[in-house]
């Protein structure tokens, strides 16, 4: 577990300065890569459908394929305003890790320098959300970008400092 802790800090303290320095190149990637991932969820749960091969209700499971399939859809044909919607997800995303890690620090029994980083790390996530929240939808070509390289930083450095001083058990 220690080891696959520092490693997890480390790729993700790697792709989010990739993230910070092309902010803006990492924010359509971000929005084109979800559009296709729900492209592809929605197709391969209509094909699941039409094969039988769910055990979930016929027409709900259609409707939510048809769902993922049309929004991955929009979010290729309209990236702009994908961005918009994305970081208004991004924003509230922001705002529950940010109540995760502090509710965290203050419930956990992990060592005070672990605690004391997952309480920042829940402080800065509640700053990324009120900055998203000040300056959206103007600036949704790049925050989504920058904000969530950063944020991998953050997760990374966090997770090497746990691994540092996980215990096996």
């Amino acid at each position: 577990m220690k080891k696959t802790l520092v490693i997890e800090g480390i790729i993700f303290i790697a792709l989010g300065t990739l993230a910070v320095i092309f902010p803006h190149i990492s924010t359509v990637a971000l929005e084109l890569l979800l559009g296709w991932i729900l492209i592809l969820s929605g197709v391969f749960q209509i094909y699941a459908v039409l094969r039988k091969k769910t055990s979930l209700p016929v027409l709900q499971s259609f409707l939510l394929a048809a769902a993922y399939t049309l929004v991955g859809v929009l979010l290729l044909l309209y990236p702009k305003e994908g961005m918009v919607s994305i970081t208004a997800f991004l924003m509230a995303l922001f705002l529950l890790q940010g109540v995760y890690g502090v509710f965290m620090a203050f419930h956990t029994s992990f060592p005070p320098i672990s605690k004391a980083w997952l309480f920042v790390s829940g402080l800065i996530s509640f700053t990324f959300a009120f900055l998203i929240w000040h300056s959206w939808p103007q600036d949704s070509s790049w925050i989504t970008g920058l904000f969530t390289g950063a944020n991998l930083i953050l997760l990374g450095i966090a997770y090497l400092v746990l691994g540092k001083f996980f215990r096996k058990i």
